[in-house]
C-alpha cells in the first residue's frame, strides 16, 4: 500500500493522488544508483584497428570505419569463440576515435545492452541508460519475433553540437536529402543511433522512436508503418525517470516534467480535416510528405500514429501485419490479408467518407517525381 504523508489513508501502490484528500503521492527515493564512469581504454587483446590496413577513412571531419574491412580482418584473424570480443574492441576503438575526432569532453560509458558517446554529465548518462534499457525491453516486449535483435550491444551517440550533428550524418545521405532532424537510426555499416542533445526529455523521446527504428530494421514496410509504430511505442514508453537534483542524495526519482499529448484532440483533428484530401494522401502512403514543410510532416507522423491506433486491436494480426507491408503498395495487401481491412477504410473512420486508398500509380508517380534529375549537358 501507498500511505499519504498528509491524511495517512491507504492508497493502491499505482496511486499518483491520495483518495482521502487528493494530495500528490511523491514517489519515495529508491537507493542511490552507482556513479557511472568512463570505460577504461584498455589495449585490446584481439583487434587492433590501427594494425588494420584501411580500417578508417576520414571524411567529412570524422574518421569511418571501413566495417568491410573490420568485419575480414576479424573472421581472418580471430577465432569463433572471441569474435563476439572482438566486435566489442572494434566498436570501442570506433567510438574513442570519434571523440577524438569530437574534442571536448566527449566520453565513453556503457550498461548491459548499450554504449553511449556523449558530453553529458555522469548523472544525465546513468538516466539515459536506464531508460534505454527500458525502452529497449518495452519494444520487443511488444515486437515480440517481428523485432530484430542485435547480435552485439548497440550504439548511441549524443552530440552536443548541432553543426557537429548534422557533419557526421551527412556522410549517409546524399547532400540535398539530409533530414532535418532531433535523431536518426543509421543501418549503414555498424547500425547505431545519433541525435543532438537539447534536455534530457526530449532525448530520451528520440532515444525510443529511433530504437524503435532499429528494432525495424531490414523490414520492408512503407514509411508511415514504421513512423505510426515508432510514435506508438514511444508514447507506450512515455518519459525519463530522472533524479531532481543533480548530486543531491535526497533528491526523490519522478516522472519528467515535459507533456506529451494523447493521440487526437479537437484543435489537431480539425488541422487533419483540413490539410487532407483524395490527392495528398497519395503522398502520405508513398512516404513523401515525412519530409519538407512543416505542417504536411507533423500531420503524417501523427495520421501514422491514428492509423496504428485503428488497426492494432487484433495484436497478434498487427503484427503479421508489420512483418509482411511492403512499401510497393503502402501495405494495402499485408492489411487486407491479415487484418481484413482496406487502408482507403481505416482512414475513413477517422477523415470521413472518401476514397482515401493507397493507389500505386500515383505513389510510382511521386516517386520518380522526388528523383534528382540528370544534370543537363552543357
Amino acid at each position: 500500500m501507498n500511505s499519504c504523508g498528509y491524511c495517512g489513508y491507504e492508497n493502491d501502490p499505482a496511486a499518483t493522488h491520495c483518495r482521502g484528500c487528493a494530495t500528490e503521492i511523491v514517489p519515495p527515493e529508491p537507493p542511490p544508483a552507482p556513479p557511472l564512469l568512463p570505460r577504461p581504454q584498455l589495449p585490446p587483446r584481439y583487434l587492433d584497428l590501427a594494425k588494420v590496413e584501411g580500417a578508417f577513412d576520414f571524411a567529412d571531419g570524422f574518421s569511418r570505419p571501413q566495417w568491410e574491412t573490420i568485419h575480414a580482418a576479424i573472421e581472418s584473424t580471430v577465432g569463433p569463440e572471441d569474435r563476439g570480443v572482438a566486435w566489442e574492441e572494434a566498436v570501442v576503438q570506433w567510438l574513442c576515435q570519434t571523440a577524438a575526432d569530437l574534442g571536448g569532453n566527449y566520453w565513453l560509458t556503457e550498461s548491459e545492452s548499450f554504449f553511449l558517446l556523449s558530453s553529458v554529465s555522469p548523472v544525465t548518462a546513468s538516466n539515459l541508460l536506464r531508460f534505454a534499457e527500458r525502452a529497449r525491453d518495452v519494444i520487443q516486449r511488444n515486437l515480440n519475433d517481428v523485432a530484430w535483435r542485435p547480435v552485439h550491444r548497440e550504439v548511441i551517440l549524443i552530440f552536443g553540437d548541432e553543426d557537429d550533428y548534422y557533419t557526421y550524418i551527412s556522410h549517409f545521405y546524399e547532400r540535398d536529402r539530409i533530414p532535418r532532424s532531433a535523431g536518426v537510426h543509421l543501418s549503414t555499416g555498424y547500425p547505431h543511433v545519433a541525435l543532438v542533445f537539447h534536455d534530457e526529455a526530449d532525448a530520451c523521446h528520440t532515444i525510443a522512436h529511433e530504437l524503435t527504428h532499429a528494432a525495424l530494421h531490414g523490414l520492408p514496410a512503407p514509411l508511415w508503418v514504421e513512423e505510426g509504430v515508432c510514435e506508438t511505442l514511444r508514447r507506450m514508453i512515455g518519459g525519463p525517470r530522472v533524479a531532481t537534483g543533480e548530486g543531491n542524495s535526497n533528491a526523490y526519482w519522478a516522472a519528467v516534467s515535459g507533456w506529451t499529448p494523447p493521440v487526437m484532440w479537437g484543435e489537431l483533428s480539425e488541422r487533419h480535416h483540413e490539410f487532407w484530401n483524395e490527392k495528398n494522401i497519395q503522398e502520405f502512403w508513398a512516404g513523401a510528405s515525412f519530409s519538407g514543410e512543416q505542417e504536411p510532416q507533423q500531420l503524417s507522423y501523427s495520421l501514422a500514429e491514428v492509423i496504428v491506433h485503428l488497426l492494432s486491436g487484433d495484436h497478434d494480426g498487427f503484427l503479421a501485419f508489420i512483418s509482411r507491408a511492403h512499401h510497393d503498395d503502402a501495405g494495402q495487401t499485408a492489411a487486407l490479408e491479415c487484418l481484413g481491412r482496406n487502408l482507403g477504410d481505416v482512414v475513413a473512420e477517422f477523415l470521413g467518407p472518401g476514397n482515401w486508398r493507397p493507389y500505386r500509380k500515383a505513389m510510382v508517380d511521386i516517386w520518380a517525381a522526388a528523383e534528382p534529375k540528370p544534370d543537363s549537358a552543357n
